[in-house]
């Protein structure tokens, strides 16, 4: 058990370079996972996630500030979007931050942050998206007005992408802006009002 809740633990090596360490626990209102992946032959590193482990605590009834390890701000003073959620180290705005159970053709915004990899530029992170959102349904795509840009003081890379998501033509608007050893993705969705709504995206993502 962790902190009283039923808990399970996981070990196992799917390939010879690696090892997994998997936890599971909750009840029936909640379930966290922790994992974590260690070279096979680094058996100090194991130990050592093994006794960490060990010293998980969980609270479910603590209220956690989601922007705690924020590495952004977005000023949502003088726009409609306003912050909804967060899951999965995404955040989600949405319009008046209302938290739709499944957001249909309601325009959104995401934004999560990825470590910086000094091989890849803004353009190729942004290509690496785009090849993303093929997979999970983009069609007929289309690249507009992309520009390598400044946004307060930070490189910054955007593009427009048009096509087709699940047979709706959408536009997915996709800013990337980067630091020393960080990369703030900002993804506006689109699916109708193209114009108005990509207008009032961009307008919350470069802030």
């Amino acid at each position: 058990k962790v902190n009283g809740f039923p808990a399970k633990y996981i070990f196992m090596q799917g390939d010879q370079n690696a090892k997994t360490i998997s936890l599971v626990f909750g009840d029936t209102t909640f379930s966290t996972m922790i994992m974590a992946i260690y070279p096979s032959t680094d058996d100090k590193t194991g130990e050592q996630i093994q006794n960490a482990i060990k010293t998980i605590y969980y609270d479910k009834n603590l209220i956690i500030d989601p922007f705690a390890t924020a590495s952004f701000t977005l000023d949502e003073t003088k726009s409609i979007f306003k912050f909804c959620k967060s899951a999965a180290g995404m955040f989600i705005y949405s319009i008046g931050g209302v938290d739709e159970k499944s957001f249909n053709d309601e325009p959104l915004i995401t934004v999560t942050t990825i470590p910086k990899d000094p091989t890849v530029n803004e353009k190729g992170i942004a290509e690496m998206l785009v090849s993303s959102l093929e997979k999970y349904g983009l069609t007929e795509k289309v690249l507009k007005n992309i520009s390598t840009t400044n946004v307060n003081g930070q490189l910054a890379y955007e593009v427009e992408v048009y096509g087709k998501m699940q047979g709706k033509s959408s536009l997915i608007y996709l800013l990337i802006v980067t630091g020393q050893d960080k990369a703030i993705v900002i993804q506006g969705i689109v699916k109708s009002d193209f114009d108005t709504n990509l207008k009032k995206i961009k307008n919350l993502a470069k802030t």
